[in-house]
């Protein structure tokens, strides 16, 4: 994958897509594990789900989530998701960007499910963990690279990093590239 300006340009074998295996953009069918097992190997893409059940049960859309409203357990709304952070080399989403007024938070995506609404995301984070979370600017995504911070933001927040806290994380957000995601 390259980097181009606004986006990502994919070079593969054309030939190959047209063999590859198709699934629906509903969200059940993206969350069955053996669905998704079947894209990933067929592009030869190691799976990190091994052992899960046979379905992943907090699955959405990235442009369903966008702006979607974030709720606390009191149903008292809190803010809005920005956007999501992917780290393409692992295949995984580090980071919600969540913005409550004026801040911005990077949150783990599991401290959010979907509300009873089916309209809004609900978190047990309140306002007082959000108030001395760590804040990052918006047009700095390449400080969420650095595991150091990304590992002290699950820590804040309750949660277990996937990833290996020694080492480079390489998430990408609003078409931007961070150093070690392609050249």
């Amino acid at each position: 994958m390259h980097h181009s300006g606004k986006g990502h340009l994919l070079t593969f074998d054309a030939s190959k897509l047209s063999g590859a295996p198709t699934v629906s953009a509903d969200a059940n069918e993206l969350g069955n594990t053996a669905s998704v097992t079947q894209v990933y190997q067929f592009y030869g893409v190691p799976t990190w789900w091994e052992g899960s059940a046979g379905s992943f049960n907090n699955v959405h859309k990235v442009s369903a989530l966008s702006g979607k409203a974030v709720k606390d357990v009191a149903n008292a709304d809190l803010g809005k998701v920005d956007d999501v952070i992917l780290d393409l080399h692992a295949g995984r989403v580090p980071f919600v960007l969540f913005s409550m007024g004026a801040a911005t938070y990077a949150i783990p995506p599991n401290a959010f499910t979907l509300g009873g609404d089916k309209q809004t995301l609900v978190t047990g984070i309140d306002k007082n963990t959000l108030n001395t979370a760590p804040r990052f600017a918006k047009n700095n995504v390449q400080s969420l690279a650095n595991t150091g911070t990304a590992n002290a933001i699950y820590q804040h927040y309750g949660k277990q990093p996937y990833f290996n806290t020694s080492g480079v994380l390489t998430p990408t957000g609003r078409g931007k590239v961070v150093p070690g995601t392609t050249k």
